[in-house]
Order: C-alpha cells, then sequence, then structure tokens
C-alpha cells in the first residue's frame, strides 16, 4: 500500500471510530458498573442496612409506577367514555337543527322559537361535551407524564442501590470492586435525578393544562345551565 492510501484508509477509520464514539456519548448516560449480587453474600447482615434501605425504597418506587401505569389505562377508558357522549352530542345537535327547520315550515312562532331553544341547548351541551373530552385528553397526558416521573424515580433508585451495594463492599475491602470509582455511581445518580428532575417539569406542564380545560369546562357547563329550556338568560 502507497503513503497516500495508507493515509486515506486511517484518516477513514479515524473518522468512523470517531462517530461511533460520538453516538455512544449522544445515546447513552453513564451507567453504574455491575454489582453481583453472590458478592455481597460475604458482607456481615448487619453491615447491609444502607442496602436494605435502598431496596426497600426501590420496591416503594416501583409500586408507585405500577400504580402509574394503571392510573394511565383508567384515564384512557374515561376519555373512551367521553368520546361516545361527544358522538351523542354531536346527533342530538344534528337532530335539533332539523326540528328548527320543521318549524319555520310551519309559520308558527311559538314553534319556531321552542326549537330555537333546544338548538341552542343543544350547541351548548355539545361544547361542554366536547370541553370535557379535551379535559380527558390533557388527563392522559398528566397520567403518562406522572408514570414517566414514577419510571425515572425508580431508575434514580436503582443507582442508589448499587452505589449502596459498592459501598457495602468496599468498606468490606472486596477486590472484586477496587478498580470501581465513587464517582461512577455519583454520575450515575446524577444522571438518573437530572431525568427526573426534567419529568417532572414535564408533568408540572401537563398540570397547568389540565387545570386550564377544566377551567373551560367549568365555563361550558355553567353556559349549558343558562341554555336550559324555560330558564330565562340572565344579564
Amino acid at each position: 500500500m502507497n503513503r497516500k492510501a495508507f493515509l486515506v484508509v486511517s484518516l477513514a477509520l479515524g473518522a468512523g471510530m470517531l462517530g461511533g464514539c460520538a453516538h455512544k456519548g449522544a445515546g447513552e448516560t453513564a451507567a453504574s458498573p455491575e454489582i453481583r449480587e453472590e458478592w455481597l453474600a460475604r458482607v456481615p447482615r448487619d453491615q447491609l442496612g444502607n442496602v436494605e434501605q435502598a431496596r426497600a425504597q426501590l420496591r416503594m418506587a416501583e409500586d408507585e409506577a405500577n400504580r402509574a401505569d394503571v392510573d394511565v389505562q383508567d384515564a384512557k377508558r374515561e376519555k373512551e367514555v367521553a368520546s361516545k357522549e361527544a358522538e351523542a352530542a354531536k346527533t342530538s345537535e344534528e337532530a335539533a337543527k332539523k326540528q328548527v327547520d320543521a318549524a319555520r315550515h310551519t309559520g308558527q312562532e311559538h314553534n319556531i322559537q321552542q326549537a330555537q331553544a333546544q338548538l341552542d341547548h343543544a350547541k351548548a351541551n355539545r361544547q361542554m361535551v366536547d370541553d370535557r373530552t379535551k379535559v380527558m385528553d390533557d388527563r392522559i397526558k398528566a397520567a403518562e407524564a406522572r408514570r414517566d416521573l414514577a419510571r425515572a424515580r425508580v431508575e434514580t433508585q436503582r443507582a442508589m442501590v448499587k452505589q449502596s451495594e459498592y459501598n457495602a463492599l468496599r468498606a468490606q475491602g472486596d477486590t472484586r470492586v477496587k478498580k470501581m470509582e465513587p464517582t461512577q455511581f455519583e454520575s450515575a445518580i446524577s444522571q438518573a435525578r437530572a431525568r427526573e428532575a426534567e419529568a417532572e417539569s414535564k408533568l408540572r406542564q401537563a398540570e397547568q393544562q389540565v387545570a386550564a380545560s377544566e377551567q373551560r369546562l367549568h365555563q361550558s357547563q355553567q353556559q349549558l345551565q343558562a341554555r336550559q329550556p324555560g330558564t330565562q338568560p340572565q344579564g
């Protein structure tokens, strides 16, 4: 291979290696070194207090994540009910429009006014149902954000369990963790907490959206009440 060809190959290989490193850095986060369960068998029971406490916290976090999964499914089922009600409200509004047309053909003012009142009520009811469907949509997003936060907390707790296991083995002078650095576990916890903080921020935004859509629903419910047939408009 001549010098020019050698340089071309070398540059290509170097670019490939750098590209691979860049891809790994962008797509992955630092993980704690592996700690095997059997390594802890030699650690005295009374020296595993922090480990047991961290594991208990992990189990609690996992339980929360499981409940959050159920809440997402519950929110989706509620949305299905609201969607069916929205379809029914649309059908009622279309029927009320036909009643107005029919009343106009009678030429009777009383019939027209009565049909128009029914149409106004149907429109207000459809708006209320649509607003309620929007609330359900936003509640699903909030439930999903709450689930994502719960899962992020699980990952934080897992990193803390690994750190506690490392500390227990290190305190016993276990040579299998000698080459491991405390900063590796600290970094994993730090990154997990950063993801947790991001999930918390997204949850706050989702909850604010729910509050805004619930306020609109409240207003449309009031308007529907004012449009009840036989109710005199106020103001």
